[in-house]
Order: structure tokens, then C-alpha cells, then sequence
């Protein structure tokens, strides 16, 4: 029988750490203390500081203290965010508790990480590794662990055969599994079933032995019953603990839920997620039933107030509670929601429900915010906003009047809303229905495909009238974008790409080149991907454009060539400023500067060869020396990474050999570190591959370009980059890393929303930011920002060396937008949105703009309603 676990030396551990103020910033050591006493008498807690000021630090900190007290901790991550929680937070801790001499303090923790199934299978399990927890007191998990995905298409049997030879295993005196004898799986997967046949406990051994699996099949598996015994199965095998972690705890919020209870509160989600702490974290007999629980997220609420329900129920909160929590929050969201004229009885329901919101929630939440930040105080007290949220933030709307647009752009903006709206009520191409608001987002829809698209049926004697009509409707607005568009894709490379001349995206390439020219580093966030590469594409062939005119020597950029039909019509762009020689003589002097430029690199080359021999010789017990192919084109690939067009000399001479090598570490790290983030995270077939050099190499070789001799052609790093699903895990550390260094490319990142919007840390050489694609989620919005608005940011340094003289250095967002478009209704939308937000979040009860219409009595009301989850300052 195991005996129950004695948090009370975790407090006092706690209680110990939040007293050392050099482990702290920006009062975390109160949330510190406050976490400790409510843990104390509750179940869960939720730590819902603002993006950026160090959340994951707090549940680091209980997670070490746990086990330095015996216990053991599970920590769910986000894909793609495993290494900064490892790296970063944990090793980053361990280093300062081990500096402080903390006779308690475990002198090192080596985590478990399980991102996909196959991860409980891998090679170095051996000797009694099951259960992981019993050998391994931190594990990470993502978010995505747990059955493989998209189960019933699988095929290996490695992936899905383990209910099925574990039931044989334990019925050896029955008949065996119809189809099962053909079955094959690992040596490690066999020696785990061979674990779990000798420790399952009862009550599972008998739901397993009686289950109908049936054929062995993966369709067998989809099916409710038998998804949540092969989760019980997989979490006897990761085991139990006394501590659950949830980073990022509001994602994956969707789908069905169980009890008639817990349906009417919209708590028990279906993902997966929820369906990992569920059947395999808190699995029936789970000593972690029982753990303590903390989630972290800035976000508990995000487009609906609905959704705090599912957040407090993973921090384990009872349904009753829940459902009155849940009545008090969306009470305040229609309270503020009916502030109209500021009077008396609007007031008072708005006081009344603002007390019941703070009183309900108090117990279960704390949340830090940016505005309480000294160096925040400090830039309100200079421009007199002491009220705002963020006052170190400025918003910059840069809407283009359709005044400013060519008459053939108008029209075809028109066009496209005809199209959409003759389109409506039709069974016919969704892209045709949203072909208004899709092209005011830039997003390829018609211009580059019109050659392409089908032209809609025509009437017929069976239509009705009306539809008859909306056929000839749709059928007439189609022509008229055809007609207009038919010659868009000849100006383009390839027919997508003639969005760089869309006027969206035209307006974002001259805002980002006016900023990037005053030596700012841009990150840029968008929807969707085709104006996305379009607007890199541009920005990289204007970037060396410039170069050549002002005869500076420069590469060609990669996948551009000198006859390009976009280079060439950049090149007689006027904004380009080339005259008719420079334009004559255009060909010559770009293969006159790219030669310059290659044999200007010759020293970097050196450097770099030298610091990938040193790095594998000190590393040779982990790796083996690469052959000598092999490191060449591994060093061609880490010269390309560190020459930028206007800091090739701070790296090449030989003074500088150690930032070589230091920047060359860093980049060899990254490149190991594959955690794949985004929508095609958790794929089992790659988290089955080792990591391997020869791998990794072959990998970044996709980026290198050869010449018709087949030697590799040189390219420096490119100005600007796009982050988006395609991008291989191996290479997008890569490019967070050399974002967030100054000195290196590149410096406009191109981000899409769905693959970095939550957990990068891009702060440290950017603080402006782009909304290119405005999310339809503020609290993405939020997180978005939230990449460069972090502690120790570029904002922060440049603010503490400011001077005093013109505009102080601010956070900047800036959002581009069509007047009279779709754009303009999105943004309506979202405006509303972050109302219901900051009025729970921010304790903004109603935004500036709608205060300043209300009598100065209902303001003086209003100001009196505090929204207030700050944890108390702890008596030191």
C-alpha cells in the first residue's frame, strides 16, 4: 500500500525559495507565496499572469521542490516548446539553486520526454524502466501525446498493436485474438508488454480481458470503449505523480463532453488533451487523481466567457463550483456588455456582478500584470497613462483608402464582393462565396487561379427561377474577375507570387522596409500562407535591389535568379529608383558584387570549419566525427546563416573566432533539437528516427542551391524568413535563434499564426511587431504580441538606455488594413471581443474610448469597480 505523499516539507521549500530575491522579478515570488498557501487548502490553482513575465519559472520551481521532497512531477507542453521548458527553465533553475548552496537542492534532474507514442518505446528503455515516473521524477509531455493520430488510417503495428498482444498475453488459456498471430512489434515493445501482463492491476486486467477488441484492427481501436483502454494502458506505463503541470492550459478546447453534468457545464473536453490527463494522467486508480494541479495560461478566456469553465475543471474544481463560477462570469460579461448611458441601475448590476466575478474567482486565480512592472511604471509616469494596461504598447492602425488604390484595383475589389455575394445561397465553391473578404486578406483566391477556375454552371430547366438567376449573377461577376485577371499570373515566376503587387500586401512591404531601414527587427504574424511567401519574396528581392544600386556587394537571394520575371519588374519599379543605365547595366554589376561578396566570406568559411572540428572532438563520447562530405556542407550551411549583408566583418575577423564559435554552438544545439510545433507535431514516424548528424545534414542541405556544374552556390542568410508549417522542426529553432540575435538575418520573420503565436521567445533583438492576417481571437492577438513583450526584451533595454529625448521606445503593433473591406468588419469584431477580454483579464471594466462618453459621475463609478487577481505582497 502506498503511503500518501507529505506535502508539508514542499511548503516550507517554497516558502524558502520565495524569501530569495535573486531568483525573482517582477513580484513572482508574491504568486510564488500565494500558490503555496492556496495548493495548501485546494486541489488546483491557476496561474494566469500576462504573457511574458514568467509563469512557466513559478511551476518550475514547485515542480523541483516536489521532487527534492520524493515526489514526481508531470508537465504537459505544447509542441515545439519542449526544449525552452528543459533548457531554458529547468537547467536555467537548477544552476542558480545550486549556486545558492541549498543543502536540499537536487544537483541535477533528468527529465523524461514523451512527445508521441512511439517515445515509450525508444531504445534506451531498459533495465525496469516502466513506470517512467518511478525512474524519471520530471516528465514532459506535450500536449499531443498519447494514441497515435489519425489512428484508423495507421499501418504499422508498432503504432496500435499493444491492446491486442497484451490481452493474448494475459488469456493465455483462451483463444487468442483473431488476426493477432501476424502481428509483429519492437524488442521494446514487447518488453513492455511483458511489464504490464506482470503488473497490471486488477480492475484494468479484467476491463482488458473482458473487452471486445474483437479483430485485431485499428478501426477497433476508434471506437470510445476501446481508445479509453489503450489510454489506460499507456499511462500505466508513464505511471503516477504527484504533481500535474498544464502549460498553455486553455488549447485544445473542443468537442464533446460525458455526464449530463458536465455537459450542461462545458467542462470534459474531447481533444487530445483532455483526453491524455484524463485516461492516461488521472486513469481510474491513478495515484494522480489525488495530485496537486497548476495551469498556466495568460489566456483563460479568449473569445467567450464559457470557456473559463474548462479551464478551472483541469485544475480539478468541482462541478458544483464550476457552475456558479460560471453563472458569475458570464453575469459580468452581460453587465459590462449593457453599459450604455452610465446610469444608476447599469451601474449598479455592473458593481454588483464586477464583486461576485472577483470574490468567485479570487480562490483559484492569480494574474500578474505588465502594468505593475517597474520598468512599465516608468514609461506610464513619462506619458501620463498610469490607468492603461499597457501603456508601454503603441497601436498603429494603417488603413489604405480605396482613394489610394488604381482604378483597376477597385474594380476588381469590386468585383470580388459581387462575386461573393451572387455566390451566397449557391452549392457551389466556398472560395467563390468568400471571394470579397478573402481578397481584402491578400489571399490568392481568384487573381493568380483565374485561368484555372471553372466557370459555374449555366441554367438549367430544373433550377427554379431564383437560382436560375443567382447562376447568371455568379456566372456574370466570375467573367468579369477572369477578364480582369487573366494576365496577373505572366508578371510572376509563379502565378501565386503576383500577390507582391496586391495592394495590401504592397502597403506592408513599404511599412516594414521604412521600419527595417532604421535597423528594427520586424516580426510579422499571418494567416495565410500565399501572401505570406509573396510578401518574403518581395522583401528579399527589394532588399537586394537596394544593394546593387548603391553598389554595395551582396548575393543573390535564394531561389532568385538574375532573369527572374518578378526581379526584373521590381528592378523598373519607380519606387526602386534605378536609373536606364543602372537598369542596362544591371546584369553586370550584380554578378560583379555577388563575386566580391564570395571572396570577402573566405575568413568566415575558416572559422567556421574550425569550430564544427572542435565541437565534435569535444563532443565525440555523443557524436561521432562527421565525414568529410558530410562537414562541408554543414559548414557551407553555418556560413550561409552568419553572413548578413551589413555585418560579414563582425564575424570574419580573426579576433572574432570565439563569436564564430559561439554562434556555431549555438546553431549545431538547435539543429539537435527537434521538437516539431504546429499542426503536423506528433508525428509518430519521426519521433521513431534517432537523432543522427547525417540526418540533420541531409536536412539542411535542402537549403543550399547548386549551379548547373553541381557546386554549391553561395547565399547569405536571407533579410527576411517565413515561419510556417512546411518548415522542417529541425530548422525552426534555428530561425528563432538567429531572429533574436542582432546581428544576425533574418531581420523580418514571417511568422504564421497557428506555429508561433504561443511559447517562442522572439524578444530578445525585436520589438515590433505586424499583424498582417488580424486574428479573429484577441486573446491570440494578445499572445502574439506577447512574443516581444517579455521579460528582459529588447523593449526593456532600449527603454532603460533611453535618454529622455523624442519618442520614448515603445512595444509597436501595427495592423494594415482595406478601408471600406472585409478588413474593416473583422476588425469591428474583434474590437468587441477584446472588450468581453480586458474587462476580465486586464481589469479594463470598459474601454477608454466608451468611458469618455459617459457622464463624469459614471466614470468616477466605474473607476471605483476593481478587477484585481494580483497576488498580496507577502511580508519579507
Amino acid at each position: 500500500m502506498k503511503h500518501p505523499f507529505d506535502w508539508d516539507p514542499v511548503w516550507e521549500h517554497m516558502r524558502q525559495l520565495a524569501a530569495i530575491d535573486t531568483l525573482w522579478r517582477a513580484d513572482q515570488q508574491h504568486s510564488l507565496a500565494w500558490m503555496t498557501g492556496r495548493l495548501q487548502q485546494q486541489n488546483g490553482v491557476l496561474i494566469a499572469d500576462e504573457v511574458g513575465l514568467g509563469k512557466t519559472r513559478l511551476a518550475i520551481a514547485l515542480a523541483v521542490c516536489v521532487v527534492a521532497c520524493g515526489g514526481r512531477a508531470a508537465i504537459m507542453v505544447p509542441p515545439g516548446l519542449t526544449y525552452q521548458w528543459c533548457e531554458e527553465e529547468l537547467r536555467g533553475f537548477l544552476r542558480q539553486m545550486q549556486e545558492l548552496k541549498l543543502a536540499w537542492a537536487p544537483a541535477d534532474i533528468r527529465p523524461k520526454i514523451l512527445r508521441t507514442y512511439p517515445d515509450l518505446f525508444s531504445a534506451e528503455n531498459a533495465d525496469e524502466p516502466y513506470p517512467f515516473s518511478n525512474k524519471n521524477k520530471i516528465v514532459f509531455m506535450s500536449h499531443r501525446f498519447g494514441l497515435p493520430q489519425r489512428l484508423g488510417a495507421v499501418k504499422k503495428d508498432d503504432l496500435w498493436a499493444l491492446p491486442f498482444l497484451l490481452k493474448n498475453d494475459i488469456s493465455k488459456d483462451e483463444r487468442r485474438g483473431y488476426g493477432t498471430g501476424k502481428l509483429g512489434v519492437s524488442d521494446q515493445q514487447y518488453d513492455a508488454i511483458a511489464w504490464l501482463a506482470k503488473n497490471l492491476p486488477g480492475p484494468l486486467r479484467k476491463r482488458l480481458r473482458g473487452s471486445e477488441l474483437g479483430r485485431a484492427s485499428t478501426a477497433t481501436l476508434t471506437e470510445d470503449e476501446n481508445s479509453i483502454l489503450f489510454r489506460n494502458l499507456i499511462g500505466e506505463l508513464v505511471g503516477d505523480f504527484e504533481l500535474l503541470v498544464i502549460d498553455e492550459a486553455h488549447k485544445n478546447r473542443a468537442g464533446t463532453e460525458y455526464s449530463s453534468t458536465e455537459k450542461a457545464l462545458s467542462t470534459t473536453l474531447q481533444s487530445r488533451l483532455s483526453a491524455c490527463i484524463r485516461d492516461i494522467l488521472l486513469r481510474p486508480g491513478s495515484v494522480t487523481a489525488d495530485a496537486k494541479r497548476v495551469a498556466l495560461t495568460a489566456t483563460p478566456m479568449e473569445m467567450d466567457v464559457s470557456q473559463w469553465t474548462s479551464i478551472l475543471n483541469r485544475i480539478g474544481i468541482q462541478h458544483e463550483t464550476i457552475g456558479k463560477l460560471k453563472t458569475a462570469v458570464e453575469a459580468f460579461a452581460t453587465a459590462v456588455d449593457n453599459v450604455h448611458t452610465g446610469g444608476a441601475q447599469e451601474l449598479k448590476q455592473l458593481s454588483d456582478a464586477a464583486a461576485a466575478f472577483q470574490s468567485g474567482l479570487q480562490p483559484y486565480v492569480t494574474r500578474r500584470l505588465w502594468r505593475d512592472h517597474p520598468c512599465v511604471q516608468k514609461f506610464a509616469r513619462h506619458g501620463g497613462q498610469d490607468n492603461k494596461a499597457h501603456p508601454h504598447r503603441r497601436m498603429r492602425n494603417h488603413v489604405v483608402p480605396l482613394t489610394s488604390l488604381q482604378a483597376e484595383e477597385r474594380e476588381l475589389l469590386a468585383y470580388m464582393e459581387g462575386l461573393a455575394v451572387a455566390s451566397k445561397g449557391l452549392a457551389t465553391e466556398h472560395r467563390l462565396k468568400s471571394a470579397g473578404s478573402r481578397h481584402s486578406q491578400a489571399l490568392p483566391l481568384i487573381s493568380e487561379q483565374a485561368r484555372m477556375a471553372t466557370k459555374p454552371a449555366g441554367p438549367a430547366e430544373d433550377m427554379s427561377p431564383v437560382e436560375q438567376a443567382k447562376r447568371q449573377r455568379q456566372a456574370y461577376w466570375l467573367e468579369k474577375v477572369q477578364a480582369l485577371t487573366a494576365s496577373q499570373g505572366d508578371v510572376a515566376a509563379k502565378p501565386e507570387w503576383s500577390l507582391q503587387w496586391h495592394p495590401k500586401v504592397r502597403r506592408a512591404i513599404g511599412l516594414i522596409e521604412e521600419m527595417t531601414q532604421t535597423g528594427k527587427k520586424i516580426l510579422v504574424f499571418g494567416e495565410f500562407i500565399a501572401p505570406m511567401l509573396a510578401l518574403d519574396r518581395a522583401l528579399n528581392i527589394r532588399h537586394y535591389l537596394r544593394h546593387i544600386r548603391k553598389d554595395i556587394p551582396i548575393p543573390l537571394p535564394a531561389g532568385i535568379h538574375l532573369d527572374d520575371p518578378d526581379m526584373l519588374r521590381w528592378l523598373r519599379s519607380e519606387d526602386m529608383e534605378f536609373s536606364r543605365q543602372q537598369i542596362a547595366a544591371f546584369e553586370e554589376d550584380a554578378k560583379r558584387l555577388g563575386a566580391r561578396y564570395t571572396l570577402e566570406r573566405a575568413s568566415l568559411r575558416n572559422a567556421c570549419r574550425d569550430s564544427v572540428d572542435a565541437y565534435f572532438n569535444e563532443t565525440s563520447q555523443f557524436n561521432s566525427p562527421l565525414p568529410p562530405e558530410l562537414s562541408a556542407i554543414l559548414v557551407t550551411w553555418l556560413v550561409q546563416q552568419l553572413c548578413t549583408s551589413d555585418a560579414l566583418g563582425a564575424f570574419s575577423g580573426s579576433g572574432r573566432r570565439n563569436d564564430v564559435r559561439a554562434a556555431v554552438e549555438m546553431l549545431l544545439l538547435d539543429l539537435k533539437d527537434a521538437d516539431p510545433a504546429g499542426k503536423d507535431a506528433g508525428d509518430e514516424d519521426a519521433a521513431q528516427k534517432p537523432f543522427n548528424w547525417r540526418n540533420a545534414v541531409q536536412t539542411v542541405e535542402q537549403e543550399l542551391e547548386k549551379d548547373s556544374s553541381g557546386k554549391y552556390q553561395f547565399r547569405m542568410s536571407p533579410h527576411s524568413r517565413v515561419l510556417y508549417g512546411e518548415v522542417k522542426a529541425s530548422t525552426r529553432r534555428v530561425r528563432q535563434s538567429t531572429f533574436n540575435n542582432r546581428q544576425l538575418n533574418p531581420q523580418v520573420l514571417i511568422a504564421q499564426s497557428a506555429i508561433a503565436s504561443e511559447g517562442l521567445n522572439l524578444h530578445r533583438a525585436c520589438r515590433t511587431v505586424v499583424l498582417f492576417h488580424l486574428d479573429w481571437n484577441p486573446g491570440r492577438i494578445e499572445q502574439q504580441i506577447g512574443r516581444v513583450d517579455r521579460q528582459d526584451s529588447a523593449w526593456m533595454h532600449e527603454f532603460a538606455d533611453w535618454r529622455g529625448s523624442g519618442e520614448a521606445p515603445a512595444i509597436e503593433i501595427h495592423t494594415i488594413a482595406l478601408a471600406g473591406t472585409y478588413d474593416a468588419a473583422r476588425s469591428r469584431v474583434v474590437q468587441q471581443r477584446a472588450k468581453v477580454l480586458r474587462s476580465q483579464l486586464f481589469g479594463e471594466v470598459l474601454p477608454l474610448e466608451q468611458l469618455s462618453l459617459l457622464s463624469e459621475e459614471a466614470r468616477a463609478a466605474i473607476g471605483e469597480i476593481n478587477i484585481d487577481f494580483r497576488p498580496p505582497k507577502q511580508r519579507q
